[in-house]
């Protein structure tokens, strides 16, 4: 909904991308879910086909840059190994900003590589990287990464004049990026949103995860390791004295490591969560995919493992052992259907009740623009202060499985006890308990209720 949100104030404010909301970011992703609405008209459905398509411009450029460098084997090997593992695979329809930056980090590195290799001119990549920036802060990354790159590779010839010239036009669409905060601190008198700055700061509301979390997020769990491990192996031995690069050059293990010292550095030092490092995962895959194909020289026996690894990547589409704390694979499909069971059941016999719920039942059922309800609902969302309930027809919507260990636990249990509540029906998924109470008087027959969640679901309603 933050992201959705952002979308829909810059349509109201005339596709003027300067606009305060939730979660405030660059501005190039909204513009185009705005615009897309204009042709489709659904929000929810804008929103998705725009992260849809993003996710395609990933896997075609992921082979693209695979082929450039390597060869259309590895291409395959990469584009498949990306599209199918399970992070990838299900945050594809899902709308916030990992897939763009990925899409355009692809993009980018792609022409950036074929500018290297003389094989295209260099305003494709001044192009692609100037709309890369204005996705999200972080993509500043990609073109530092490119930046000390190109000082590495140039660094005894660093003061000549060609080489200063060719760092200056690389790292030319960093100058978008200035505009776009400068814009900003006119127009809001911050240059970047502050409760994202906050983050980064002493008092930050986020308790940083130690490196070895985030590595194992990026680069072990849902058998990525099986990519990594061949990573470090071809490194070791390019390093250690193997002439032969025929399969894999170290330039691009090099680069690799910069992005992925940077990337992992910045999220280290703030927030973090599995999606944020996305715009990784083309790069990681490629060079692991090339990794593979150099020790492995036998074609045949590289596609055959190649294809295992996508296997199992498909076997972490449904579960996996990665803590709870982002969407990692599709298991979030079946919470989004018990969602909407529940949105359904409550605007279909409780509409012209208040509701007093909390996030995000209390924006999935307030804004159809989520495609949850038809109409918004009266709302009071609990996580504030604890309301009076002064209106005849109160229900109750709780997630208790949300609510355990929070503050929100103690002002359901504080309104328990005050008010004639009484507990008409719950709603059981793996990692969610909808709980619906409401008035002890206004408390009769409930319509009947038909499950058709399968055996992850059940539903008791109480008459």
């Amino acid at each position: 909904m933050n992201h959705l949100q952002g979308a829909l104030k810059i349509a109201n404010n005339n596709f003027i991308p300067f606009v305060e909301w939730w979660s405030y970011h660059p501005p190039l992703v909204y513009e185009i879910v705005a615009f897309t609405h204009q042709f489709i008209g659904v929000w929810s459905l804008s929103a998705r086909l725009t992260i849809l398509s993003f996710s395609l411009l990933t896997i075609f450029f992921t082979y693209l840059t695979a082929k450039i460098l390597y060869d259309r084997w590895v291409g395959f090997s990469a584009l498949t190994m990306l599209m199918l593992s399970p992070i990838f695979f299900a945050q594809s329809g899902m709308f916030h900003l990992a897939i763009p930056l990925a899409a355009l980090t692809a993009m980018t590195i792609y022409f950036y590589f074929s500018y290297k290799r003389k094989e295209k001119a260099l305003w494709p990549y001044l192009v692609v990287a100037s709309l890369l920036v204005l996705v999200k802060e972080p993509a500043i990354l990609v073109i530092l990464s490119i930046i000390f790159f190109e000082t590495l590779l140039n660094f005894k010839n660093i003061f000549k004049k060609e080489v200063i010239v060719k760092l200056l036009l690389l790292s030319s669409p960093l100058l978008v990026f200035i505009v776009w905060i400068v814009v900003n601190k006119l127009t809001f008198g911050w240059f970047l949103w502050p409760y994202n700055l906050s983050y980064f700061g002493s008092n930050s509301p986020h308790e940083t995860l130690g490196v070895d979390f985030i590595l194992a997020s990026v680069f072990w769990h849902d058998f990525r390791s099986l990519v990594s491990i061949p990573i470090l192996l071809a490194g070791f031995f390019l390093l250690f004295g193997v002439k032969e690069k025929r399969k894999i050059l170290s330039k691009e293990l090099l680069f690799f490591l910069i992005l992925a010292i940077l990337s992992v550095g910045f999220f280290w030092w703030g927030p973090f969560l599995p999606r944020y490092l996305l715009f990784l995962y083309p790069f990681l895959f490629i060079v692991g995919a090339a990794s593979l194909n150099f020790l492995i020289k036998n074609r045949h026996i590289f596609l055959i493992i190649s294809l295992i690894i996508n296997c199992l990547f498909i076997l972490r589409w449904k579960e996996s052992p990665i803590p709870l704390i982002d969407i990692t694979n599709l298991h979030y499909l079946k919470r989004i259907e018990v969602h909407r069971q529940v949105a359904e059941f409550i605007e279909q016999d409780w509409s012209d009740y208040q509701i007093l719920t909390h996030w995000p039942l209390c924006e999935e059922l307030g804004f159809p623009e989520m495609g949850y309800v038809n109409q918004p609902l009266a709302i009071t969302c609990l996580e504030e202060e604890i309301p009076r309930i002064d209106h005849e027809k109160i229900l109750i919507l709780v997630n208790e499985f949300d609510s355990r260990g929070s503050g929100l636990s103690k002002k359901l249990n504080f309104l328990l006890e005050t008010e004639d509540l009484k507990l008409i029906g719950q709603f059981f998924a793996k990692w969610d308990r909808f709980s619906l109470y409401i008035r002890g008087e206004d408390t009769g027959s409930v319509k009947e209720f038909f499950n058709f969640f399968g055996e992850d679901f059940s539903c008791h309603l109480i008459s």
